[in-house]
């Protein structure tokens, strides 16, 4: 009678852990939703985005919700400020080189395992050919929280920083250590330094030599560097001024080898000659 009893509980707990075991096999593993929405935020911005400025060599993007409204059943809305960079490096530095900074609406699907579709993404500035009054009525919503677009240098200075967190991780998976920083920045460094070209040459007619020479379209406009990916490689295109000559020369070199593929000199009168 006792052998009886156990080895009936012993089918008992049997079949309640191969039943525990099909439970958790049958539901897929799946992100938590507000991991999910962020992540797929950033994604948005990031492909609604890309194509639309001065390309580099690395895209990243950066916000902060202002606001999200389930406006109907699994219709999610999402008003945020966005930025999204353009990143190339700038004398070693890894700089901004293009991209925007903007008041968005974006609206996402939920799914059955927790995560989300876009539907739409919309620009709430009147640029983006949208009226003041269409506008207004998208922001309806959220003025009826009582929340609104307004935020301080800090809230400016986090999204920026979220967006150059991307960069970071970028330059840790090629193995390089670098300063981000924004164009803006660099600018004012090349004016402060006096490395712009205007500083050394004030002849319109190099300049204009310069405009009609689409081989040099690539160089930087200031004595420094900049790099470039070509199919796979990396190159270093950098712009010098030699006094004497009273000549600026453009280099080209292999970043990984330093082979110089290309030079090619232009005097301040603005005459050229090919060096490689």
């Amino acid at each position: 009678m006792i052998k009886r009893l156990l080895a009936l509980l012993l089918a008992a707990l049997l079949a309640v852990s191969l039943a525990a075991c099909r439970e958790e096999i049958s539901e897929p593993p799946h992100e938590p939703q507000e991991e999910a929405l962020t992540k797929a935020i950033r994604e948005t911005i990031l492909a609604e985005n890309s194509g639309k400025y001065l390309p580099g060599e690395y895209q990243s993007a950066g916000f902060q919700v202002i606001e999200t409204l389930e406006e109907e059943e699994g219709i999610l809305s999402v008003y945020a400020l966005a930025v999204y960079h353009e990143y190339e490096f700038w004398d070693g530095i890894f700089t901004s080189i293009s991209g925007m900074r903007t008041n968005v609406l974006i609206r996402f699907e939920e799914t059955e395992n927790g995560g989300v579709l876009p539907l739409s993404y919309t620009v709430l500035d009147v640029s983006s050919g949208l009226s003041e009054e269409e506008i207004r009525q998208l922001l309806e919503p959220l003025k009826k929280t009582g929340k609104k677009y307004l935020y301080t240098d800090e809230d400016l200075q986090a999204v920026e920083a979220d967006a150059d967190h991307g960069a970071a991780e970028y330059l840790e998976s090629i193995g390089r250590t670098a300063e981000i920083a924004p164009n803006g920045e660099m600018y004012a460094r090349h004016e402060q330094e006096h490395r712009r070209l205007t500083d050394f040459i004030s002849d319109d007619l190099f300049f204009e030599t310069l405009s009609k020479n689409p081989r040099l379209a690539s160089y930087p406009e200031w004595v420094g560097t900049l790099e470039k990916l070509e199919d796979g490689v990396r190159y270093v295109y950098e712009t010098e001024y030699d006094k004497a000559q009273k000549a600026v020369i453009y280099t080209k070199t292999r970043y990984d080898t330093g082979e110089v593929v290309a030079q090619e000199t232009v005097t301040a009168e603005g005459s050229a000659r090919n060096s490689a």
